[in-house]
C-alpha cells in the first residue's frame, strides 16, 4: 500500500526520512533516528488523509526517498501498540488483558525490531503515547504520536510488512482502563500532570520542551525524585527520538533547584550541555572557513555582477518601470544560455521557475507577440527550462493551513522541490509576504527565502516596489520597501532609475554587493533603453553614465511650488511623514520646508 491509499482510507499520512546506502536521507552522520524521522519542515502537522494533498506532499520524492509516516490518534481513528522483541519485548504480557485469539484477529505489521498491533480509536475516551504501560517494551502510539508503515524501509535493511489482512479490530477496553489508571499525587497533594499537552518533541526542541514542563511541573510542587520520575516517562512518550536518561535527569536536578512556586525561566546550563540543543550561531575558526570555501565552486554570474549564482537578490523599482520585463528577459537569458548583451553570463544554462503574480496570461503573451489587426501572431519561442507559475484562484486552502501565507509558501516549496529548479524568480515579493514595510514583517519572508535557498541549493531573485521616491536623489537602499530587514538579509541588491532627460530611458544601479565590488555604482550606471524590435520586449544596453545626470534638478520655480505644497499639506493636518510620502521627499526637507519663511 501506498500513501495516496492509505490516505484514501481514512490514515492521516505524511513523508518519513528514508534509508540510502545504508544511511538515514537526512545524512546525518550521527542520526538518533534512522529513517523515521519527519522529512519535511512541518512534520507530524502536515500528515492529511486528503488524498490531492498527500499525492501533491509524496510526489516531492521518489519512491525509495521517502518512508511512509501514519499519524495516530483520532484523525486516523488509531491506535497501535509497538512491541519490541528485539530489546526484550513479549507479546505474552498483552495476554495478562485480552485473550491471544483476541490479539491475534487484528491488524499486524512486522517492524524491524519487533511488530506493531493497529485498532480502532476508541470512543469517548483519548488515549495518547505511552512506554512500558502494557508491559516491558511494549509502547503505546495515540494522539501526538505516529508509526512507521509499509512498505516503508527499516534502516536494518528490513521492509515494514503486513502479517496479515484482517481489520482493525476496536481497542480493548482493558487496555483502556490500564493506560487511563489513575496517577499518583505529589507530595503536596496537588494531581500530578498526565504527560502535560498533547505536543510531541522532535530533534531540536526536545531538551527545551522537557525543561519547560519540567517548570511547571516543579511550579505544581513536584520534588526532584518526583520530576525525574515524571520527565523519564514524558520523554518516553512524547519525545521523538527519546532523550538519553542522563540528560532528562540532568533537566531535573536543574529545575528542582528552583523554590516550589516559582517561576523558573529556560536554564541556561541544562540546554548548554543538551545533546540536541540547535544554535542559531555557527562558529569555526577564520582557518576552516577559509578550507571549506575552497571546495565550494566559485559563484558564476547570472547577470554580469547584479546577481551570482546562491545569492538571493533583490531587483527593485518603481511601478511602470519594467522590473519584469528585465526579470523575464534574465530568466530567458539563462535558460537559452544567452548573455544579454554587454551583461556577463557565466553560469550554466539551467531551469528557472518564474513565480509571476504580476501578469495574466493574455498581458503575458501581449508583451511576447506581434499584435496585426487586433491579432496577436509571431509569438516569441522561450525555452521548455522556461517554467512559469501563478496562483490557481480556484483552488480551496486545505484546512490545515491557518492563513494563505503559509499555504502559499508550501505551495512553492512544493514546486520547487517537484521541478528540481535552482533558479527561482518571484514577481513580487509582496504576495509572498502581504507587509514588508517594518522590520517584524520583513524578517520572516527573509528567513523563509534564505531556509529555501539552504535547503535547495537555489539562486533567488525577487523583485520588490519602492515608495514615491525623491527624483532630484540618487537611488540607495533607503528608497526599498522595507530597506533595512530585506537588504539585511539580501545578498545583493539592484535598481531600476527612470531618467529625468529621457523618460524612455532607464538606468541599473548595484545597491548592495557581497560577492564583488560595486561596478555599477553612482558614477557609472549601466544606461538603457526599452525596446520591443520584434515580439520580445527587452532592456537594450546604450552606455555608462553619471547617475546625476538623469536626475532630476530643481529651478527656483519647481522649488518654490514644492514649498508651497508642502505648507498647504501641513496647513491641513498631514503629518510630516505623511508629506514626505506624498511627494517623495526625504523627511528632513520637509521639515526645512515647513521652517522657511518666504
Amino acid at each position: 500500500m501506498d500513501a495516496l491509499n492509505y490516505a484514501k482510507s481514512g490514515f492521516a499520512v505524511f513523508p518519513l526520512h528514508a534509508v540510502k546506502d545504508g544511511r538515514c536521507t537526512c545524512a546525518k552522520s550521527d542520526c538518533s533516528s534512522p529513517a523515521k524521522h519527519p522529512r519535511t519542515v512541518h512534520g507530524l502537522t502536515q500528515a492529511s488523509n486528503d488524498p490531492s494533498f498527500v499525492k501533491n506532499l509524496f510526489s516531492c520524492f521518489t519512491y525509495s526517498s521517502a518512508n511512509i509516516g501514519i499519524r495516530t490518534g483520532k484523525e486516523s481513528n488509531l491506535v497501535v501498540v509497538d512491541v519490541d522483541t528485539a530489546k526484550g519485548g513479549r507479546i505474552e504480557e498483552l495476554y495478562n488483558f485480552v485473550p491471544k485469539d483476541a490479539l491475534e484477529k487484528t491488524l499486524r505489521v512486522k517492524t524491524g525490531g519487533g511488530f506493531h498491533l493497529y485498532f480502532l480509536y476508541p470512543p469517548n475516551v483519548e488515549i495518547r503515547n505511552s512506554t512500558d504501560k502494557l508491559g516491558n517494551k511494549i509502547d503505546v502510539r495515540g494522539e501526538g504520536g505516529y508509526v512507521v508503515a509499509p512498505p516503508s524501509m527499516h534502516i536494518s535493511g528490513k521492509p515494514y510488512e503486513f502479517l496479515n489482512n484482517n481489520k482493525l479490530l476496536p481497542f480493548p477496553q482493558a487496555f483502556v482502563e490500564k493506560l487511563n489508571a489513575a496517577e499518583p499525587k505529589a507530595a503536596n497533594g496537588t494531581e500530578r500532570s498526565k504527560s502535560n499537552d498533547l505536543e510531541t518533541y522532535f530533534n531540536g526542541n526536545r531538551n527545551d520542551s522537557l525543561a519547560r514542563v519540567a517548570g511547571k511541573l516543579r511550579h505544581a510542587g513536584l520534588s526532584q525524585s518526583e520530576l525525574e520520575t515524571a520527565l523519564l516517562k514524558i520523554n518516553a512518550e512524547r519525545c521523538q527520538p527519546p532523550l538519553e536518561s542522563k540528560e532528562v535527569l540532568q533537566i531535573a536536578r536543574s529545575i528542582a533547584r528552583y523554590d516550589v512556586g516559582q517561576e523558573p525561566t529556560v536554564d541556561f546550563e541544562t540546554i548548554k550541555n543538551a545533546g540536541d540543543f540547535a544554535s542559531l550561531l555557527l562558529t569555526k575558526t577564520a582557518n576552516a572557513c577559509i578550507e571549506e570555501a575552497k571546495l565550494a565552486p566559485t559563484p558564476k554570474t547570472l547577470f554580469d555582477d547584479f546577481w551570482f549564482e546562491g545569492e538571493i537578490c533583490i531587483l527593485f523599482a518603481d511601478t511602470g518601470l519594467g522590473k519584469s520585463v528585465l526579470a523575464v528577459q534574465i530568466a530567458d537569458s539563462i535558460t537559452k544560455h544567452s548573455p544579454i548583451g554587454h551583461f556577463a553570463l557565466e553560469a550554466a544554462k539551467q531551469t528557472v521557475l518564474f513565480f509571476d503574480c504580476e501578469l495574466s496570461q493574455k498581458q503575458f503573451e501581449k508583451r511576447y507577440a506581434v499584435k496585426q489587426d487586433d491579432i496577436l501572431t509571431n509569438h516569441y519561442i522561450f525555452d521548455n527550462s522556461f517554467l512559469r507559475c501563478v496562483i490557481n484562484r480556484r483552488a480551496a486552502m486545505p484546512k490545515r493551513f491557518t492563513n494563505f501565507e503559509d499555504y502559499l509558501f508550501f505551495s512553492l516549496e512544493y514546486e520547487v522541490a517537484r521541478t528540481e529548479t535552482r533558479i527561482l524568480i518571484v514577481d513580487n515579493i509582496t504576495y509572498l509576504k502581504s507587509q514588508t514595510e517594518t522590520a517584524k514583517d520583513a524578517l520572516p519572508l527573509m528567513k523563509e527565502l534564505n531556509r529555501l535557498k539552504d535547503k535547495y541549493q537555489l539562486s533567488i531573485m525577487a523583485l520588490a516596489h519602492t515608495p514615491k521616491r525623491d527624483m532630484t536623489r540618487p537611488i540607495s537602499v533607503n528608497d526599498l520597501q522595507g530597506s533595512k530587514m530585506l537588504s539585511n538579509f539580501a545578498d545583493s541588491i539592484f535598481a531600476i532609475g527612470q531618467s529625468a532627460k529621457d523618460s524612455s530611458l532607464r538606468y541599473l544601479k548595484q545597491i548592495k554587493v557581497r560577492s564583488e565590488e560595486k561596478i555599477y555604482h553612482e558614477e557609472n550606471v549601466a544606461l538603457c533603453q526599452l525596446i520591443k524590435p520584434d515580439n520580445f520586449l527587452k532592456f537594450e544596453f546604450l552606455t555608462f553614465r553619471n547617475e546625476r545626470e538623469h536626475l532630476k534638478h530643481l529651478n527656483e520655480k519647481d522649488k518654490a511650488e514644492l514649498i508651497e505644497k508642502v505648507k498647504n499639506l501641513s496647513a491641513q493636518g498631514k503629518k510630516q511623514r505623511e508629506i514626505a510620502k506624498e511627494f517623495g521627499i526625504s523627511l528632513g526637507a520637509v521639515n526645512k520646508y515647513l521652517n522657511l519663511k518666504i
